[in-house]
């Protein structure tokens, strides 16, 4: 049964316990009210005046934050800041979310994605339609995202196109079904950079634009971007 704290009065036996144990899981915390009672508790969720809490046995409870101590109200307003911080793409994000394109059936068109705030990593594919390497590689590549990204909504391939005019390069996703998202053309090529200049080429990095690996070893090495593709596989499961 979840009680309202608006009452003053609840069973807040419900998280009290002979003494306070060791905290458990992230985020369960020591809390403390106005009346000298503590608990142990996560955040699930607010509104505004109220903190709901989960204890340890998994029972939950709407809290008045005005009857937390100082201190926790401090935490709640953090936790609230943290997830409206979260729900924003990064810097790096920011400089190219408005400038893609999707295929969708035979058309080209502007792509808003709404989650890239959500993303942990990308991967750019540097590519054109006129080099023979990536026209064999492409179809690999296209298997490998309609497999890997239902499963990993924190991954996203963008492709970066190397060809010499727009016309080519929507001809390119729409003959081999590109599925990802396309800077639009002649755009952000300079944003991600590899350790070589060759293509077919995979460059991968966090939310924040650092790369992680790319097509290319430290000393410009070239070792493909199906090496790379192992290495996002290996990136996700951990």
């Amino acid at each position: 049964m979840k009680t309202r704290s608006s009452l003053l009065v609840f069973p807040l036996v419900l998280f009290l316990g002979s003494s306070i144990s060791l905290l458990v899981g992230e985020g369960i915390r020591t809390w403390n009210d106005i009346y000298g009672r503590s608990f142990e508790a996560e955040i699930i969720s607010t509104t505004p005046g109220v903190v709901r809490l989960k204890n340890q046995e998994g029972k939950e409870i709407d809290f008045q934050t005005t009857h937390l101590q100082a201190s926790d109200q401090g935490i709640v307003r953090a936790w609230e800041q943290a997830k409206v911080n979260a729900s924003k793409p990064s810097e790096f994000v920011t400089e190219f979310e408005k400038d893609l394109v999707i295929r969708e059936n035979e058309k080209v068109k502007s792509y808003e994605p709404t989650d890239l705030a959500q993303i942990k990593y990308f991967a750019f594919y540097m590519s054109a339609s006129w080099c023979p390497p990536c026209k064999k590689f492409t179809p690999k590549l296209v298997d490998f995202y309609n497999r890997l990204k239902p499963d990993h909504p924190e991954f996203e391939l963008i492709f970066v196109s190397s060809d010499s005019n727009e016309d080519s390069m929507e001809a390119y996703m729409k003959s081999y079904k590109m599925p990802w998202p396309s800077f639009e053309f002649d755009k952000h090529k300079d944003l991600v950079r590899s350790f070589g200049g060759g293509i077919p080429c995979l460059v991968v990095t966090d939310a924040n634009g650092k790369k992680l690996f790319d097509s290319y070893t430290k000393d410009k090495k070239y070792i493909g971007p199906s090496t790379v593709m192992r290495e996002i596989e290996t990136l996700l499961k951990n």
